[in-house]
């Protein structure tokens, strides 16, 4: 989560087994999870309350790979390792 208006940044790391993509929505794996990435903007009535600033503020919420964590836990080697 990152406050657009002060830049504050909460990250919260959570480990996971398995993604679900939208692959036949997507021309590639690659743009599949180009869009899981894709950052939601949190604005109007769903605004994210920056700890920093103590209020109610316009924020981005994106989910990010850690792909070294998949390479150690998994053995990934295929071309998800140059994303």
């Amino acid at each position: 989560m990152k406050c657009t208006d002060c830049g504050f940044e909460s990250n919260t790391y959570d480990p996971i087994l398995d993604i679900s993509l939208e692959i036949n929505r997507a021309a590639s794996v690659e743009k599949a999870l180009q869009r899981y990435t894709a950052g939601e903007a949190l604005d109007g009535a769903n605004k994210y309350r920056c700890p920093k600033q103590k209020r109610f503020v316009r924020a981005v919420k994106r989910i990010t790979i850690e792909v070294g964590a998949l390479r150690a836990a998994h053995g990934l080697s295929w071309p998800l390792l140059g994303l």
